[in-house]
């Protein structure tokens, strides 16, 4: 008897076993190859990072062995290979090779420039014929193209005559800390960079020495000077004629303090000796208005103040790409004091118009330090003021001693100094 062909081709069309096996088959290849690829670009992406790293240390490392002033080019090109061996880790370095490595030391415009290239073997992509992912990498430092030009705002008020926690006297501290940030920002080394250094002493007004009259119309006898007598010119740097001068002892009533009569601003200048002769006469004095601390500061860095400043001494212009100006903002106190009188400690008008000055200030660039030498906190708000004004948290430091006061200083000074990667 025949079997009947059609029935048995039609089952074996119809029959579905196996066929989810083979499509678990196909999904499980493609799911291994997704996890291999995976792994082979995470390595890459690893030393990738690591090659940027090790680059950017290598070209800062060579940058600031030039602006010593110490090291040939030469000698500069040993440094940074030697920087890059070191911070290329060892778990990326077994599997990566470097190639193309070229450090390039720019005299002219003062750079440091390395390049490099990095190649990472693939383990599983070589199925889908790639074999290595490589990746370019770039940093420059800079050495010399930038001067400095940096303003001091310091606390003269009579606090400064408290001891600290451990018994020292704030001023005291104050000078060391000073002394400290000038010898940082002055080396004496040689390279090409000018670094100039202004200080603003200020208490309840701001002594102006020499040029107590001419910013004040003529009125300053013995150079003390206040606040603008025009509010429109506040928080700006406007040249200080007519009534944007800046008010004399006859232009202010009820019971005025005087401002630090041993201490008078010191224009920008690079002589260290004599900016250490000045910070020897520091002395305490009356009450804070550190609104004109702040505003003096800015002055000193102002090229709209040019006229004012002797030659030796004129600011850069802004916006100038071979000058940074930063301004470093000291209290122990709160700001409690408008025209030479002491309002109270809760008065807020000082604080605001710190508020204002600073915002005018960071809108020109100028990088804003501040520090808190042991300000009280009964009433509350007084840091907050420093905090508002200085360009970002770190840019903001505390000191509850006078050897935290010397840290701080030194911290700025160095983070004045410190080379920036140019990208």
């Amino acid at each position: 008897m025949a079997t009947p062909v059609r029935p048995s081709l039609q089952s074996f069309r119809s029959d579905e076993r196996g066929s989810v096996m083979i499509i678990f088959g196909l999904c499980l290849f493609m799911l291994i190859m997704f996890v291999a690829c995976a792994i082979d670009y995470g390595r890459a992406v690893h030393a990738h990072m690591r090659l940027g790293a090790a680059i950017d240390a290598s070209a800062i490392a060579a940058a600031k062995a030039m602006r010593d002033g110490n090291h040939t080019v030469a000698q500069a090109k040993i440094i940074a290979r030697t920087f890059f061996d070191e911070n290329m880790p060892r778990n990326a370095g077994k599997y990566t090779t470097v190639t193309d490595w070229d450090p390039q030391v720019n005299t002219t415009d003062g750079t440091v420039t390395i390049t490099a290239t990095g190649h990472v073997p693939t383990l599983f992509a070589t199925v889908a014929g790639i074999k290595e992912i490589k990746f370019p990498k770039t940093a420059t430092a800079s050495f010399s193209t930038l001067d400095l030009e940096v303003a001091l705002q310091l606390d003269m008020t009579g606090s400064m005559n408290w001891p600290d926690a451990k018994g020292r006297r704030k001023m005291d501290g104050l000078k060391d800390a000073t002394n400290d940030l000038i010898d940082i920002l002055i080396s004496g080394k040689a390279n090409t960079n000018k670094t100039r250094i202004a200080m603003a002493p200020f208490a309840a007004g701001v002594n102006a020495g020499a040029f107590a009259k001419v910013v004040s119309g003529g009125r300053a006898k013995n150079g003390c000077v206040y606040e603008r007598r025009s509010n429109v010119a506040d928080a700006t740097d406007a040249l200080p004629l007519g009534f944007d001068d800046l008010k004399a002892r006859s232009d202010v009533t009820g019971s005025v303090q005087d401002c630090p009569l041993k201490n008078v601003v010191t224009a920008l200048t690079d002589d260290k000796g004599a900016l250490k002769a000045e910070v020897a006469k520091f002395d305490h004095s009356t009450s804070t208005a550190g609104h004109l601390g702040t505003a003096w500061g800015w002055y000193l860095l102002s090229p709209t103040w040019s006229s004012i400043w002797p030659g030796s001494s004129k600011p850069a212009a802004y916006g100038d790409k071979k000058t940074a100006k930063a301004l470093l903002l000291m209290t122990d106190g709160i700001y409690n004091t408008i025209g030479g009188v002491n309002k109270g400690d809760l008065d807020p008008e000082s604080p605001a118009r710190a508020r204002a000055l600073c915002d005018a200030i960071k809108a020109q660039k100028i990088t804003v330090y501040s520090v808190a030498f042991i300000v009280p906190t009964d009433p509350p708000g007084a840091e907050a003021t420093l905090q508002y004004c200085a360009s970002g948290s770190a840019k903001f430091f505390k000191a509850e001693d006078s050897a935290g006061l010397k840290a701080a200083f030194q911290a700025i000074a160095e983070d004045i100094s410190l080379l920036r990667l140019a990208n």
